[in-house]
């Protein structure tokens, strides 16, 4: 009750009735002969059957006006659809001949490789923990793109959302929306039946903001990554910067200590297994330049090389 924001005499599911069925056709056939005899309850039709759950749940979900006027739910799939609601997508692992993958069921592990993929890039449990809830427990929208494939994203879902599941260039360089036809603001929320349209430039990247308006795992996983790298190539110049710098002061230059390999002896003393791990982290200021001179170089070397007087002898 608190998550939907309802009170105890909007909860309709407290009575059901589960049909499961041969085929889709029957299932809406079913729909229509319940709805014949019970007056159905409006805004309290569901077709997960049109538009799967990220899950791959699928069912018909309606409420009628029941025996005794009482409100009643009712759930409608096939005998297909049931073994996944109860056994899990797993359950329909199936193999063709030649031992290749059906590919109406491939597609059902599409949503199984995204959870592994989240837990492999995921080190934090709670991090990965809170993934979870955010893309298995919401309620959701459907919104369609302009071809018409229906994309389903949880509710408060952004435009950046839509074009991160389109694909993650597109999140990378999403400029702006359209959404039936009409302008809107990236942080717009999507709501049910949009049709949504992305627009993009290659000179556009994503922006840290977009962190505090995204709702799917996805898109704060794929703009958190580029922010990262980004973040990493910026202090790999900045590092390369600062230690040339000081090579320089003891007539040293960068490109003859990382040739002769006493660059990578000095980052391998750090704990590094490569010299641009070392690099990175003068960018970071995580290690100080000066330490680096004091280990390619002896004590009595340290000494900074003086510029050559400008003045003229008398």
């Amino acid at each position: 009750m608190k998550r939907k924001g309802v009170t105890p005499d909007q909860i309709f599911d407290i009575m059901g009735v589960r049909i499961i069925i041969k085929n889709i056709r029957d299932c809406y056939a079913a729909l229509g002969v319940m709805h014949s005899i019970w007056t159905p309850l409006p805004g309290e039709f569901d077709d997960y059957i049109a538009m799967p759950k990220p899950n791959m749940y699928q069912s018909l979900h309606t409420v009628v006006m029941g025996p005794g006027g009482h409100p009643l739910e009712i759930q409608i799939r096939t005998y297909e659809m049931h073994r996944t609601a109860e056994e899990g997508i797993a359950a329909h692992w199936r193999y063709k001949e030649k031992d290749k993958l059906d590919k109406k069921y491939d597609e059902r592990f599409i949503w199984l490789r995204q959870l592994m993929e989240w837990q492999q890039n995921l080190k934090d449990p709670k991090e990965f923990l809170e993934m979870m809830k955010v893309d298995l427990f919401h309620d959701e929208v459907y919104v369609f793109t302009p071809k018409g494939t229906v994309k389903g994203f949880p509710q408060n879902a952004t435009p950046i959302d839509f074009a991160y599941a389109i694909h993650t260039e597109v999140g990378h360089h999403c400029l702006g929306a359209k959404v039936n036809g009409r302008m809107v603001p990236l942080n717009y929320k999507l709501k049910t039946s949009d049709i949504v349209e992305i627009i993009t430039s290659t000179n556009h990247h994503p922006s840290r903001d977009w962190l505090k308006i995204v709702k799917t795992t996805k898109a704060i996983q794929r703009i958190k990554h580029w922010l990262k790298t980004e973040e990493k190539e910026h202090s790999k110049a900045l590092g390369k910067e600062i230690l040339k710098k000081e090579l320089t002061k003891y007539g040293l230059t960068h490109s003859k200590t990382s040739k002769s390999g006493e660059l990578l002896k000095v980052s391998k003393r750090f704990g590094f297994v490569e010299e641009e791990e070392l690099i990175i982290d003068i960018g970071y200021g995580k290690i100080s330049a000066k330490h680096v001179l004091r280990e390619l170089l002896p004590q009595e070397k340290l000494q900074p090389r003086s510029e050559p007087s400008k003045l003229k002898k008398a």
